[in-house]
C-alpha cells in the first residue's frame, strides 16, 4: 500500500470544506476518497492489513491535512490512532477487521462505563462522549471498567448496537460529528474485549507507545496545521489591508510587523520541538518494549505545550486581522473557530505542566490514561 495523501485528495478536502461545516460530517465521496488513500489504517502494521506509516511521517501528513480542514484531519487522526487498539485482539480477528477496505473506528472517553463478566461474555452498560467520526465508522470502541476487579478493558461493537445522541452544537470542528453514545445490557463476546495492559497480537512500534500520548503529539501536530493556516491567512490579509482610521497599512505598521515575526517564531519553535521529540522517541522505541517515564514526560509536555502555543498563535492572528476576521466568509474564521474547540480538548489541559513539574521535583511519575 502507498502512504501519504495526494494533492488531489487535499484539493478535494478543500472543496468540501463548506459542506463539512454545514452538514456536520464528512461527505460520503470524501470518506470514499480517504479510504482510497488508506487514511484510516495508516498506523496499522502491514501484517494486519495496514500501511505501517512511520509515526513521524504520519504526523506530517496530519498537519498538512489540518491546513486544509481541521474536522477531516481530526476524524482521520482519531480513527487512525484508536485503530491501533484493535491490535490487542486475537490476530485472526485483527486481520478480519482490517480486511474491510472501508474500515474506520470511532470511540469516546468514558463517562460512566461498566462491564459485568458473565459466562456468556461481558455485559456492558456505558455512556461515552465525543465520538468523532461516528457517522462513517464501521466499528465502535469504548473503555469500560470491570465490576469484579475495577480493571479497565476496551470493548468493540457495531454502531447499530449503540444509541447515539446528537449534542454536537458547537462553533468549531463541526464536521467531526462528535456525538455522545451509550449501550445498555450489551453482551460483548470475550474475543471483542481487549486488555491494553497485556501483550498485543502484533508487536509493532505503535503498540509500544502509550496510546494517550500518541494522541497528545498527533493532535498537537494537527493544531500546528490549523495555526499555520491561520498565519498564512493573516499574512495574506496584512499584505493588502489598510484599517479604517489608520495612518498605515498593516504591512507598514511596525507593531504588526513585530507581532507577525513573533508569531512566526513561536510556530516554528513549536514545530521544531514536536518534530524532534517525536523522532527521538520513535527511533528509540524500535529497540524498546515500551516507553520510559522520561519519554512519556517528553511527549506529555511537548504535546500540551505545542497545542497551547498553536492556540496562542491563532489568537494573535485574530487580533491582527481585526474586524475582517469576525466574518464567517473570511478564510481566518474557520481555523479560528476550530482552534477554540481544540483549545478545550483534554490533551491541551494546562494541568499537565504541573504534573511535569512534580516529576522534575522528584515526585513519582503519574501513570494514567493520558500519561
Amino acid at each position: 500500500m502507498k502512504s501519504g495523501f495526494t494533492e488531489a485528495l487535499l484539493d478535494q478536502v478543500t472543496s468540501c470544506e463548506a459542506r463539512i461545516d454545514a452538514e456536520r460530517g464528512l461527505p460520503a465521496e470524501l470518506v470514499e476518497a480517504l479510504h482510497g488513500e488508506h487514511a484510516f489504517r495508516l498506523l496499522i502494521p502491514r501484517a494486519a492489513g495496514g500501511v505501517e506509516l512511520p509515526f513521524p511521517d504520519y504526523l506530517l501528513w496530519i498537519r498538512e491535512l489540518a491546513m486544509r480542514d481541521a474536522s477531516t484531519a481530526w476524524c482521520v487522526n482519531q480513527s487512525a490512532v484508536i485503530g491501533t487498539t484493535t491490535l490487542w485482539l486475537h490476530a485472526d480477528l485483527v486481520k478480519k477487521i482490517w480486511a474491510d477496505p472501508r474500515q474506520s473506528i470511532a470511540n469516546g472517553p468514558p463517562l460512566t462505563a461498566t462491564l459485568d463478566v458473565r459466562p456468556e461474555g461481558g455485559v456492558a452498560n456505558a455512556d461515552w462522549g465525543f465520538s468523532s467520526g461516528c457517522r462513517h465508522a464501521r466499528l465502535i470502541s469504548g473503555a469500560v471498567r470491570r465490576t469484579s476487579d475495577q480493571l479497565w478493558r476496551v470493548i468493540f461493537f457495531r454502531p447499530d448496537q449503540a444509541q447515539f445522541i446528537d449534542d454536537w452544537d458547537v462553533a468549531g470542528l463541526r464536521g467531526t460529528a462528535s456525538f455522545r453514545f451509550s449501550v445498555r445490557d450489551l453482551v460483548v463476546p470475550p474475543e471483542m474485549t481487549a486488555d491494553l495492559g497485556g501483550q498485543p497480537a502484533f508487536d509493532a512500534p505503535m503498540t509500544r507507545l502509550a496510546t494517550g500520548l500518541s494522541f497528545a503529539v498527533s493532535f498537537a501536530s494537527l493544531a500546528l496545521g490549523v495555526a499555520r493556516r491561520g498565519l498564512d491567512s493573516t499574512i495574506d490579509l496584512a499584505s493588502g489591508k489598510k484599517p479604517i482610521y489608520a495612518r498605515d497599512s498593516l504591512k507598514d505598521d511596525g507593531t504588526v510587523q513585530h507581532r507577525l515575526g513573533e508569531l512566526e517564531a513561536r510556530w516554528r519553535s513549536a514545530r521544531a520541538w514536536l518534530d524532534d521529540a517525536v523522532a527521538e522517541v520513535w527511533d528509540a522505541i524500535q529497540q524498546q518494549p515500551r516507553m520510559t517515564a522520561e519519554q512519556r514526560i517528553a511527549w506529555r509536555l511537548c504535546g500540551t505545550h505545542v497545542i497551547r502555543e498553536s492556540v496562542a498563535v491563532m489568537q494573535g492572528c485574530y487580533q491582527i486581522c481585526g474586524s475582517s476576521g469576525i466574518y464567517r466568509t473570511h478564510d481566518l474564521h474557520r481555523p479560528w473557530a476550530d482552534m477554540q474547540v481544540i483549545s478545550q480538548h483534554v490533551q491541551g489541559r494546562e494541568q499537565y505542566y504541573a504534573m511535569v513539574g512534580r516529576w522534575l521535583l522528584g515526585h513519582p511519575y503519574e501513570y494514567g490514561p493520558l500519561t
